[in-house]
């Protein structure tokens, strides 16, 4: 298999100190910088390596990337990953681990909501149930109730039945904008605070909704990031904020504790200063190590020369660090809590 195809897809690890490199199948491309060190993908050499990974999960010992096409692999240890095909061939957009089910959730086009418990063997819900929506993302309450961003404005939310023989029940929101209340951008994220979510679409508009009205009312309309399209938006629980990341790299912050709370003016994470932020790069996501208690920024080049990564510890300063290579990472996610914590980034 060509070497170039095979860079198409990549699951790195991501620490803030040390020397690894980043391998893919029998390939050894390494990937270093003064402030990170990168280590990923092993050992994978089937059809799926062709597409992007567009996300992943963790859960019951083993985690879970899943992207374009189907691609679904699962591995105990981020070295070795084994694919699981013939699931289905719609792209899948997001996955996440429900802890209250113990089961993998996934999201993708055409209305695709799948669960599992290893990542191997999935059950399918009806497509019907989004109205045969393309699904973008997904993430989980502590109850166990789960929120979705789909395309045109389409917010769902699925209460968790209390048992497996008890069907789940699935909402439709729209998102709502003052100026535009039938407001049809793509809902390119959604994170769950303490009291409260946010979703936001791709034109950096943002709503908010009180956990407690969870399947009771509509979602409300919070104002705009100012800056460029919105990339993505995560929820960080070391100072209890949400932030939100544009795709000039640009990041903003929400106080996460208050509802009426407004996003603060973003920082570039690419320098300190004035000027432009990104200028041949593309921020794709942000992720919080509660290990570190470090907010970790990835992206890569427009014509896909090379991969970013930023770190800051107060979301004002930056360390950013750019990395010649042929593909681009597209979501980080960062697993386990205050004093041990993994972050992987696909792409």
């Amino acid at each position: 298999m060509k070497i170039n195809k095979i860079l198409n897809s990549v699951i790195c690890a991501i620490v803030l100190s040390g020397l690894t490199a980043c391998h893919t199948d029998s390939t050894q491309q390494s990937l270093v910088s003064q402030d990170h060190a990168i280590a990923g993908l092993a050992n994978v050499s089937h059809s799926a390596v062709l597409q992007n990974f567009k996300d992943v999960a963790y859960g019951n010992g083993v985690y879970v990337a899943v992207g374009s096409s189907g691609a679904i692999y699962v591995s105990s240890n981020i070295k070795h990953w084994f694919e699981q095909p013939g699931v289905t061939n719609k792209n899948i957009n997001g996955v996440v681990f429900n802890a209250v089910r113990k089961k993998f959730y996934a999201v993708g086009d055409n209305g695709l909501m799948m669960s599992s418990a290893d990542g191997v063997a999935w059950t399918t819900y009806d497509a019907e149930a989004f109205a045969n929506t393309r699904l973008n993302n997904i993430n989980v309450l502590k109850n166990g109730n789960e929120v979705i961003g789909g395309d045109n404005g389409e917010i769902y939310e699925v209460v968790i039945a209390k048992d497996e023989a008890t069907q789940d029940k699935i909402i439709n929101r729209k998102f709502y904008n003052e100026a535009s209340p039938d407001s049809t951008a793509n809902i390119t994220a959604i994170a769950v605070g303490p009291t409260y979510m946010v979703a936001g679409n791709y034109n950096a508009l943002s709503d908010t909704k009180a956990i407690a009205d969870f399947d009771t009312a509509n979602w409300t309309y919070h104002g705009k990031i100012n800056g460029t399209n919105l990339a993505d938006i995560s929820f960080g629980s070391a100072i209890d904020y949400f932030h939100g990341l544009l795709s000039d790299g640009g990041i903003s912050n929400l106080d996460a504790r208050k509802q009426t709370a407004k996003w603060s003016k973003p920082v570039c994470v690419a320098h300190t200063g004035g000027g432009d932020c990104l200028t041949d790069s593309m921020a794709t996501s942000v992720a919080e190590d509660q290990a570190s208690e470090h907010l970790l920024v990835i992206g890569g080049g427009k014509d896909k020369d090379h991969t970013f990564i930023a770190n800051s510890e107060d979301t004002n300063t930056w360390t950013y660090t750019k990395i010649p290579n042929t593909y681009k990472l597209n979501k980080i996610r960062c697993f386990g809590d205050t004093k041990s914590s993994q972050c992987l980034a696909v792409g």
